[in-house]
C-alpha cells in the first residue's frame, strides 16, 4: 500500500539542504501526505475489557485491561474470523452469516487507507481492514462487552492497534497523543516527533533564525541505518543522516516539556505532530489546554464540553478514576440524568440531524428528537454558568446518594458493592 515511500524519500533527499548561516535548511515537500483515518464513517472505536486483569484503583479490586477495538454504529464489536484467509474474501456464509453478521458497509462506502469493501456471494456489501472481513456478533448488545472473542479458537475481537505492526528503528515508539488527537510518533524518552508538512509542492520549512534552529532539532540515523517499514533516511542539516516517516524527515521540538506534549504544532506554519493515524473529530469542536495543565474538549469558541459520570466510595476510598468506563453506563447516565429542566443549566452539545458516528464519537437522540454529540460513551454538555471562553466553573459538581449506585438507576449491573456513590459533572478530556 505504501509502496511509493521509497521513491518519495528519494525526491525529499535531493530536496533537504543546509545553509552554513543561521542553521537555514530547505525542505521541499512533492506531494502533500495525509495522515491515515483511523476509521471511516459508521465504524466506531469502543474501549472494551479484554486484556490481563490489572490493578482497579483499590486493594484486591482487578478489572480486565480496556482495549480499542472496531466497532459498528451501535458500539457492538467487531471481529475477524480466522478461516477468512484469502485477503477480500469472506467464508463465513449462510448459516455461520445467521451468528456471524457481516459488518454491512453502506452503499456509497468506499476504499480509504487500510479500509476496503468486500462483496459478498449475495451482492450485499462488508468492511473489511487490512483485507480481513469484519462481522457483528448476533449475540453482542448495544455498547455492552464482546461476548464471542475466542469462540472456536477462531473469532477475535477486531483490535484497533496501529502501534503493534509499526515496524520503527531503534529508538522510536508509537504512543496514543491526546493531545494531537491520534496515534503518533515519539522518541526514547517518550517526547513527540514532528514532521513539516508543507501544503504545496512548492512549501518550504521555516526555519530561518538560530532559535528556529535551537528548538527543532534532527532526529539522528546511524551513519550505516537503512530502510525499514515506512521509515527511510534522508540527509539532514549539513548532510548527517536523519530519520523520515512516510518521506517526511522527523524533528523533536525543544519546547515539549512533558511526554505527550504537542507544542511544537503549528498548523499554520505546517509544523504537526508524525502521526500513524488521526481520530475522527466533529466540525465546531476542538482539543484546547486550560488551567489544570490538562486539556479538554472545547467548542470552537472556547467554551469548555462537560460529561455526566459516576463516581463511588468504598471503604473509604475514592473509585471516581478507579471505576472503569462503560459506554453503556456513560450514555445512559448523560441520556437519563438530564432532563428538560436540567439542559436549562447544562445545555446539550447538539449533532447536525444528519451526524453519523465514526472513531470515538457517536451520535445519541434526545427525547425532543433532537442529537447530541457524545464522545467515548458519554453525552457531551456545556454549562451556563462558563461566562468566557476558558471558563471551567462546571467542573466537579457533584450530586451525593448516599448508600446508592447509580448504574442501578441506569439498570445496569453495579460496577462496586455497596458504598456511597455521587454523580459528578467533569470536563470531557481528549
Amino acid at each position: 500500500m505504501r509502496a511509493a515511500w521509497m521513491a518519495g524519500a528519494l525526491v525529499v533527499v535531493a530536496g533537504f539542504a543546509a545553509t552554513v548561516f543561521g542553521y537555514r535548511w530547505a525542505h521541499t515537500q512533492t506531494t502533500d501526505t495525509p495522515v491515515p483515518i483511523a476509521t471511516p464513517i459508521g465504524v466506531t472505536l469502543q474501549r472494551v475489557y479484554v486484556g490481563p486483569m490489572v490493578a482497579g484503583g483499590i486493594a484486591n479490586y482487578k478489572v480486565p485491561t480496556a482495549r480499542a477495538v472496531f466497532a459498528d454504529s451501535q458500539g457492538r464489536p467487531a471481529y475477524v474470523f480466522d478461516k477468512d484467509v484469502e485477503a477480500g474474501k469472506s467464508s463465513c456464509n449462510d448459516a455461520c452469516a445467521q451468528s456471524w453478521l457481516p459488518f454491512a458497509a453502506p452503499a456509497n462506502a468506499k476504499a480509504v487507507d487500510d479500509w476496503t469493501v468486500v462483496t459478498r456471494t449475495d451482492g450485499s456489501r462488508q468492511w473489511a481492514i487490512k483485507g480481513k472481513p469484519l462481522y457483528i456478533s448476533a449475540k453482542d448488545k448495544p455498547f455492552g462487552q464482546p461476548s464471542g472473542n475466542g469462540t472456536d479458537d477462531a473469532w477475535h475481537v477486531a483490535l484497533f492497534a496501529p502501534d503493534e505492526a509499526l515496524e520503527k528503528p531503534d529508538g522510536i515508539e508509537a504512543r496514543e497523543l491526546p493531545k494531537a488527537n491520534g496515534i503518533g510518533l515519539v522518541d526514547e524518552r517518550e517526547m513527540t516527533l514532528y514532521v513539516f508538512d508543507g501544503s504545496d509542492a512548492t512549501a518550504r520549512a521555516l526555519c530561518e533564525d538560530a532559535d528556529c534552529a535551537y528548538r527543532w532539532k534532527p532526529v539522528a540515523a546511524a551513519a550505516v541505518a537503512r530502510p525499514i517499514g515506512e521509515f527511510s533516511v534522508v540527509s539532514g542539516p549539513g548532510g548527517s543522516p536523519q530519520w523520515a516517516f512516510r518521506g517526511q524527515p522527523l524533528f523533536s521540538f525543544d519546547g515539549d516539556n512533558e511526554p505527550g506534549d504537542t507544542t511544537g504544532e503549528q498548523p499554520d506554519k505546517h509544523w504537526r505532530s508524525a502521526l500513524l493515524v488521526r481520530y475522527f473529530i466533529p466540525d465546531g469542536i476542538t482539543i484546547r489546554p486550560n488551567h489544570f495543565g490538562g486539556e479538554n474538549l472545547a467548542t470552537a469558541s472556547g467554551q469548555t464540553v462537560y460529561v455526566r459520570d459516576r463516581s463511588s466510595y468504598l471503604q473509604g476510598h475514592s473509585l471516581r478514576r478507579g471505576i472503569p468506563l462503560v459506554a453503556a453506563a456513560g450514555r445512559a447516565i448523560g441520556l437519563s440524568s438530564c432532563d428538560a429542566a436540567c439542559a436549562k443549566a447544562w445545555p446539550p452539545v447538539k449533532a447536525p440531524s444528519d451526524a453519523q458516528p465514526s472513531g470515538f464519537w457517536d451520535v445519541a437522540t434526545r427525547d425532543d428528537g433532537s442529537k447530541q454529540w457524545v464522545y467515548m460513551g458519554y453525552p457531551l454538555f456545556l454549562y451556563s454558568g462558563d461566562k468566557k471562553p476558558g471558563d471551567m466553573n462546571g467542573y466537579d459538581i457533584y450530586e451525593f446518594m448516599p448508600g446508592q449506585d447509580p448504574l442501578k438507576t441506569a439498570n445496569l449491573p453495579p460496577m462496586m458493592p455497596h458504598g456511597s456513590a455521587a454523580l459528578v459533572w467533569r470536563q470531557a478530556s481528549p
